[in-house]
Parts: structure tokens; C-alpha cells; sequence
């Protein structure tokens, strides 16, 4: 099901009308003896979306700034992401991603991202004589479509992103974090972030963010 309206928590019950397809593809693998993945997903959501080119399309019209509020009708989102996963040795593993969507209607559920690149990897610390403890560290740019860049520069408003008027540049993230076993069922985590011009915009930042984590299993 789909939010019954933009990045809503109350879902759409009219499963018949408004819907997420999902097709996901596995393969497992080893290379030089050690384990890997490989995915392909592959997406549609169908609900009340807008259109970007719609919205610009009636701003023009009335000499105002485009408003995805009033254009919303029936539309489709379509995407497609692909990872890799591969381990190195007992205590090193590798990932990377992408994944893109076609970015002509309203971010619907969750951010405003239309295309990803990421990659990092994870190390146990086995070799401090902590086995349980992880580092990890990785990289993205995220990127938006051609038609949300030039609404978001005509003046309009996003679920997260309005600068009123948009210096575009993708965005680019490094993170690091280690995760610290406190107890026997107890990771704490320090986790810090520098992101390159947050929310696309090159007039921001950087910015750099520090966090921390609480995890536990029974």
C-alpha cells in the first residue's frame, strides 16, 4: 500500500487503484573463496502524484511559483536499483549501489533522492582484539532528475527541499562510524557525517553531523 497522501504515515487502502510493485533479483556467489551477493530491483508506485513538468507547466500560466498541491492526479513512479555485496576476508567486507528512478512525479515516499551512488565497507576489529566491534565507512552522491531541479528553481516547495531558488549540485556524503560491543547485548556507536551541499544546494554547507547509536539484541 501507498500513503494516502505525500510521505503520510495513514496508508491508502484502495490497494486496487494505489499500489508499490517490487521484483528483486539474488544471486549468491563466491569469489576467491570468500562469499558475495549480487541484487537488481526493480520498482513501480502508482498513486495521487504530481507531476513536476505539470505544476511548472501552471505556474507560467498564473505567474506564481509551481505548487505540486495543486496538480496531483493519478500517475506512476518507476526505478530501478542494482548492489553488490562482497567479503574480503573474515574480517573486511565491500559494498557498492546505485539505483535511479525516473524523478518526473513528487517524492511519495520517503526522501528526495531520483539517483544514488554509494559504496563503503565494514571491518570487524578482530585485529585490536575487539571481534565484536565494527568500523565502517562510506560514501554517496545523490542526485535529483532533470524536471525536480528546474521545479525546485522555479521557486517551488518539496517535502524536504524549498530554497525559493535552487543552485543545483549534487550532493555528496562521507560517513564513518564505530560501533563499540558494551556489553554482551549492547553496541553503542559514534557515528559523524560531512555532507557536500546538502539538499543539492552548492549556496549550503558543508556540513557535518555527529550522532550516536544504541543497539541491542536478545
Amino acid at each position: 500500500m501507498q500513503p494516502a497522501e505525500s510521505n503520510g504515515l495513514a496508508l491508502d487502502t484502495r490497494i486496487g487503484r494505489h499500489y508499490g510493485d517490487v521484483f528483486e533479483v539474488e544471486r549468491s556467489h563466491t569469489l576467491a573463496g570468500q562469499p558475495g551477493k549480487l541484487r537488481v530491483m526493480l520498482f513501480r508506485n502508482k498513486a495521487d502524484m504530481a507531476r513536476y513538468d505539470d505544476a511548472i507547466a501552471l505556474g507560467q500560466s498564473t505567474g506564481s511559483a509551481p505548487d505540486v498541491n495543486l496538480v496531483r492526479r493519478g500517475h506512476a513512479k518507476v526505478g530501478i536499483g542494482v548492489g553488490a555485496e562482497q567479503q574480503i576476508n573474515d574480517d573486511i567486507g565491500v559494498f557498492a549501489r546505485a539505483s535511479w528512478a525516473d524523478g518526473k512525479t513528487e517524492t511519495y515516499a520517503f526522501t528526495e533522492i531520483d539517483r544514488s551512488v554509494s559504496f563503503g565497507t565494514l571491518v570487524k576489529g578482530s585485529k585490536w582484539g575487539r571481534t565484536d566491534d565494527t568500523v565502517g565507512v562510506a560514501a554517496a552522491i545523490n542526485m535529483l532528475s532533470p524536471d525536480h531541479r528546474r521545479y525546485l528553481q522555479r521557486g517551488g516547495m518539496g517535502v524536504f527541499l524549498g530554497d525559493g531558488k535552487l543552485n543545483y549540485a549534487p550532493e555528496q556524503i562521507v560517513e564513518a562510524f564505530y560501533s563499540f560491543q558494551a556489553a554482551k547485548h549492547l553496541w553503542i556507536s559514534a557515528d559523524v557525517q560531512w555532507i557536500r551541499n546538502p539538499g543539492y544546494n552548492a549556496d549550503r554547507g558543508p556540513a557535518v553531523f555527529f550522532g550516536t547509536r544504541l543497539h541491542t539484541e536478545f
